[in-house]
């Protein structure tokens, strides 16, 4: 094995662990957050941003290491139920919004 070989797989390791650990449970919250029609803050957000960010980092890695690919595959399904449900929220709220503009 090449050295460079093992230091992807130790950050891409390095990351799902981290992912795991620290971004999974956050990532539950705000599905049962959006599961509910709630909006995301915008902490949430900018934490959004963040995973999105690592999940780049994580699939470049992943095509190199296949044995990850499930655990990464689950993950990025999270993040665009969660997104998807997210604008679905947002469009719902802007349309409830809209409809009641200017009446009495």
């Amino acid at each position: 094995m090449k050295p460079t070989d093992s230091k992807g797989k130790g950050t891409l390791h390095a990351l799902l662990v981290h992912s795991g650990n620290v971004h999974l449970p956050r990532l539950l919250q705000t599905h049962q957050r959006v599961t509910d029609g709630c909006q995301l803050s915008n902490s949430e957000i900018n934490f959004m941003k963040d995973v999105c960010k690592v999940t780049g980092s994580m699939q470049i890695l992943m095509n190199e290491y296949p044995d990850y690919h499930d655990f990464v595959a689950r993950y990025i399904s999270l993040i665009r139920e969660i997104t998807g449900m997210a604008l679905a929220n947002e469009m719902h709220m802007m349309s409830n919004s809209h409809g009641t503009f200017g009446q009495s």
